[in-house]
Formats: C-alpha cells, structure tokens, sequence
C-alpha cells in the first residue's frame, strides 16, 4: 500500500496535479502486462473530478511525460464517457487488477453497480 502512496505521489508531483483533484489513479501499459523491464517508465491514468482545480482540467485531455512517469488525464465525466463506448484503454482502467490501481474514489461507470456493462453490439462496432 506505501508503494502505490508513493508512485501515486510522484505522478501527481510530475504532472502538477492536487492530490485533492484525482479521484482515480490506474497504472497501465508494461506494467500492467508484465513486460516491464528494469528501464521501463510507469504509464498513469488519472482521473480528476469534474469540477477539480482549473489547472487540474486544464490537463484534463491531454497525454504528457515527466521523467519516468507518463500520464494521461481525463476528467471523469470523459473517463465515464470513453467506458460507455468500450474505449479499450478505458476498460482496461475498468477491471484493472487491484493491483493496479493506486486509487479509485468514483466508480468507473455511471451504472448502479459502479462497473460497467459490456454490450457485445457495442464491442463489435468497436
């Protein structure tokens, strides 16, 4: 637990995001697949509220890369949305491993279950 506290600090730090702003922290890429190697970066979804700090959404959309930590931030609104289509990236963040995920204080569907439902028409348009 002390070293998701950690990496989850260092992207936040990387990336001049308010720990107060993320609601969801996923780590994704190598590491999530087991191909890391020792001079592999940490890939980061981060999630930050709709309504987080102005400087907060202002990263809201965009992909950017500090050192060793590369993020991608998305309001929760546009996470929510990317689930709904069954944007793969987003549904990897989804049903991420336990593991995986540094932090999640807001479901990653809108459903009542708080998970999302796959919809095989959906997938197939995909």
């Amino acid at each position: 637990a002390e070293a998701k506290v950690a990496l989850l600090a260092r992207a936040l730090a990387a990336h001049g995001l308010r720990d107060d702003d993320v609601l969801n922290a996923y780590v994704v890429g190598s590491r999530l697949w087991g191909t890391a190697t020792f001079s592999s970066d940490y890939d980061v979804v981060i999630v930050v509220a709709d309504k987080a700090s102005a400087s907060a959404r202002a990263r809201a959309g965009t992909s950017s890369r500090s050192g060793a930590m590369d993020a991608q931030v998305l309001t929760l609104g546009a996470f929510r949305e990317r689930v709904t289509a069954h944007d793969f990236a987003a549904l990897v963040c989804a049903f991420a491993p336990r593991t995986h995920v540094l932090r999640e204080r807001a479901s990653p569907a809108a459903s009542a279950s708080g998970r999302p439902t796959l919809q095989p028409a959906v997938l197939s348009a995909s």
